[in-house]
């Protein structure tokens, strides 16, 4: 399962449409180690995927944990479900990328190295940035950023999207159904429909 941004809106002939937007993912950053920014390519990669799968290991055990509470009857005794465990580990991260950036807080004269993280579900992010910022995986305490922001707010400000304005894609793909063409800005004009009058 990944996300879909659905958007509402219109063509520019003023077609209704709804938007479905893939390949979108919910990302944090964390403070990556400074020698990472001058290692070799095939180190980073390594150092990435070991990250990548610690953090996989560390949300497949909490989910388990939350699982085994919810099963019990969490704090009431009551089963409340909610919370399915597999035995079959999961992959959470979507993608790590090292990223050269100014930290926002205190006074940097050059950047430095982050690992931008993104998220298969956009509701884990929280639960990441929960476990780096409490040292609770191997990678110890991390400082997270961005991972308050939410995922449509986080979307529209790294896509330089304004509300109420035309998203332009490179690409699209409309379904069946959707006319070519539009009486409203092709073909002869209509007459103004008359409207019963007010009471």
């Amino acid at each position: 399962r990944v996300p879909v941004i659905r958007i509402f809106g219109s063509t520019p002939r003023g077609q209704p449409c709804c938007l479905h937007l893939h390949s979108a993912f919910r990302h944090l950053l964390v403070p990556a180690p400074e020698p990472l920014a001058r290692a070799p390519a095939d180190e980073i990669r390594s150092y990435l995927r070991d990250v990548a799968h610690e953090i996989d290991a560390a949300l497949d055990a909490r989910t388990a944990q939350r699982a085994a509470v919810a099963a019990a009857g969490g704090p009431s005794g009551i089963p409340t479900g909610g919370f399915q465990s597999s035995s079959a580990p999961r992959a959470w991260v979507f993608d790590i990328r090292v990223e050269m950036l100014t930290p926002f807080y205190g006074y940097h004269a050059e950047p430095r190295p982050f690992l931008k993280i993104w998220m298969v579900e956009p509701t884990a992010v929280v639960s990441v940035a929960e476990l780096l910022a409490t040292g609770q995986t191997p990678l110890g305490r991390l400082q997270p950023y961005e991972a308050h922001i939410g995922f449509l707010m986080q979307f529209k400000v790294d896509h330089n999207l304004l509300g109420m304005d035309f998203i332009r894609l490179s690409t699209a793909e409309l379904r069946p159904g959707l006319p070519r063409t539009s009486t409203a800005t092709e073909g002869p004009a209509r007459p103004p429909q008359s409207r019963p009058p007010a009471a």
